[in-house]
């Protein structure tokens, strides 16, 4: 994962990003969560068809607002075990799109996959975001996917050590000249604020935060979340 590794490596968060939490349970916490998101669910496989009305109704509401869909085959504990792996397509699809795509991905082994459907719209910026006991580091780029897969060098980041702030009193570091992305990296990281302490660096909320910038509107949204990962201890 782009120099996000490389950087919580450096601060002694070495497999942050190696997560063993199923995406389907980060999902429930995301979809759990008051972080600004796309509306999503996650459920069996089994369940993803045409009689199922809260389903046809959540693709009718969001294809009413022009809005795409991000649809992700998940396996189950069980499938990682037989060795599958997750998939997911994004773009302006129906609910006949989105089955297809999952059709070809889960073949003959249904009960071995959830499925995680959220709305979607194109993207400007992407970025993470990594907020430890120790550490808080960010960064962002113009794609999230190419981003996370090491495909797209960061345009801006930041890094702060905790620990020196009780010492030394050093605060956020940032790098990057894009300023536009260094705003919405800002307005990221506000959003992690607890309480009164919103714009206190020591408080800023532990976790794993993935996040995107909405072409259409400018509006961060969250789309992965982990606040539970023992790595962040």
């Amino acid at each position: 994962m782009s120099d996000i590794e490389r950087l919580a490596r450096e601060k002694g968060l070495s497999g942050v990003v190696g997560k063993v939490t199923l995406k389907q349970d980060k999902l429930r916490q995301l979809f759990e969560s008051e972080l600004p998101q796309y509306e999503g669910r996650v459920l069996p496989y089994s369940e993803f068809n045409e009689r199922n009305k809260e389903l046809m109704d959540f693709f009718k509401r969001h294809l009413k607002a022009r809005e795409g869909f991000c649809v992700r085959a998940l396996p189950t504990r069980e499938g990682c075990e037989k060795g599958l792996v997750r998939r997911f397509k994004l773009d302006f699809m129906d609910f006949k799109d989105c089955k297809d795509f999952l059709t070809r991905v889960i073949v003959n082994l249904a009960e071995y996959y959830d499925v995680g459907i959220n709305c979607w719209v194109p993207s400007t910026y992407g970025g993470v975001i990594i907020s430890s006991r120790n550490i808080l580091v960010g960064e962002i780029a113009t794609d999230l996917v190419k981003l996370t897969s090491g495909e797209e060098t960061p345009i801006a980041g930041f890094s702060m050590d905790r620990e020196a702030v009780h010492t030394k009193g050093d605060r956020i570091v940032w790098y990057g000249k894009d300023g536009i992305a260094k705003r919405v990296l800002w307005r990221a990281l506000g959003y992690i604020g607890i309480g009164e302490d919103r714009f206190n660096p020591i408080a800023w909320g532990k976790g794993y935060y993935e996040f995107i910038s909405r072409k259409d509107n400018g509006k961060v949204m969250f789309v992965d979340y982990d606040p539970q990962s023992k790595l962040l201890d």
